[in-house]
């Protein structure tokens, strides 16, 4: 069975709260205030989403935002190849899991993924190619992996810092390594 791909509109404004700003770049906050965005927490916001996606574009122009989400996973998202914005997932307590994010090739802004006290690996992120912002992987502590990121091949933004996540933390370098042979040229865990 084929998959729709659909993209979505300008749907509801995104604030950010001072305490998932964090160790986050201005260039992340001024970002944030002019793109729209949308913010999943329950099965609902996740429906929600699906209905505001069009068949023509896996495209979704704005930030995503999973914050406080009931959710274990993911799954049941829209698909979503591209993010032209910012994807936060920050201060879930039942989140286990990334799956439902398979197709994400793109994240034009920023991937900030904070605070989820039950996320063992990134599973679901695996697609992942280009980030045009920084990569902030912070205070996850069962965090075992971040294995799948092998795919990520440019990193745009000028900080990769992945801290207080357990054994995930070691991997760090690898990521670095690897970013660096393709012109990355920002600071790490600083």
């Amino acid at each position: 069975m084929k998959k729709k791909r659909k993209t979505l509109a300008v749907v509801a404004g995104l604030a950010l709260s001072p305490g998932l700003q964090g160790g986050c770049q201005e260039q992340s906050r001024n970002a944030a205030q002019k793109l729209p965005g949308f913010v999943v927490r329950n099965q609902a916001d996740v429906e929600a989403l699906s209905g505001q996606i069009d068949e023509l574009s896996p495209t979704l122009a704005g930030h995503l935002m999973v914050r406080n989400a009931e959710l274990p996973s993911l799954e049941g998202l829209p698909l979503i190849g591209e993010i032209e914005g910012e994807l936060r997932i920050a201060d879930n307590h039942n989140l286990q899991s990334l799956q439902g994010l398979e197709d994400l090739r793109s994240i034009s802004g920023s991937l900030i993924i904070k605070a989820n006290q039950q996320l063992v690996d990134f599973r679901g992120l695996e697609g992942i190619q280009r980030l045009g912002g920084s990569l902030f992987v912070q205070g996850n502590g069962v965090l075992e992996s971040i294995a799948v990121l092998e795919q990520l091949r440019f990193l745009l933004g000028d900080r990769l810092m992945v801290q207080e996540n357990g054994q995930a933390d070691q991997q760090a370098g690898e990521l670095a390594a690897r970013l660096h042979q393709n012109g990355y040229a920002g600071t790490v865990n600083q």
